[in-house]
Order: C-alpha cells, then sequence, then structure tokens
C-alpha cells in the first residue's frame, strides 16, 4: 500500500509539482483545496504526514494546524508548513503548534522529500 500523504493547497502549479514528487518517491497524494476537506481526509484516511500551504484563503491554513492538534485523532500527524515569503509571525505560529517542518516556497523537491521520508520513519519508530 502507497503511503498517503495530505496537502492543503489550492495552487494548481505546487499542487501538480507536490504530485509528481511524491508519486517518484512511491506516495500517495491526497489533496485538500480548503478547511473543511483538509480536516476530514485528515480524520478519516489518518495521513503519515500533512502538508499545508499557508498562503491558503482567509488564514485557513493556520487554522487548519491549530485543528490538528486540537483533535485526538490527529494530533500525531507531523506538519509540514509551506509559505512563500514567511514572516516572524508564521515561524512563531508554527512552532507554537508544534509544527514538524517549515519550508520557504519556492520549494526545493530534494528539500521535501527528505522532510516527509524523515516524518515518516519518526512516526513509524514512534509507533513500533
Amino acid at each position: 500500500m502507497r503511503r498517503r500523504v495530505l496537502l492543503a493547497a489550492n495552487d494548481v502549479d505546487l499542487i501538480a509539482n507536490l504530485q509528481t514528487i511524491l508519486q517518484a518517491h512511491d506516495y500517495l497524494m491526497l489533496v485538500a483545496p480548503d478547511l473543511a476537506t483538509a480536516q476530514e481526509l485528515a480524520l478519516v484516511q489518518q495521513p503519515l504526514v500533512v502538508i499545508i500551504d499557508l498562503d491558503l484563503p482567509a488564514g485557513s491554513g493556520r487554522e487548519l494546524a491549530r485543528s490538528l492538534r486540537q483533535h485526538r485523532d490527529t494530533l500525531s500527524q507531523p506538519v509540514i508548513l509551506l509559505a512563500g515569503q514567511p514572516s516572524q509571525d508564521d515561524y512563531r505560529f508554527a512552532f507554537a503548534q508544534g509544527v514538524a517542518k517549515f519550508i520557504t516556497k519556492p520549494l526545493r523537491p530534494v528539500e521535501l522529500i527528505h522532510a516527509v521520508d524523515e516524518l515518516v520513519d519518526r512516526r513509524r519508530f514512534q509507533q513500533a
């Protein structure tokens, strides 16, 4: 079974880019274009990693990161935040929410895969 990763983003170029990168490394990418879909997929599909684009409209990227930490069934899902030009507030928010990785855009494929692989390995180790 392919390893599931959830991407919460609505940027079609970002989605296509990550789809190519993750598929090449045997990950199945689930895409959520909005907050409600992302919350449902995180609960139902239990992805190994959740990648959240902070550039989702109306602050829903931040809201999603917060909500994952408040629900018992998604608390252990590691989160990677993506941001184009992150502010100090973005970094403080990530730290406060226990975000595992913060990656700036434009993405470097090697950096993304390294982060996802590391978090998947860490999660498997914790569950063993």
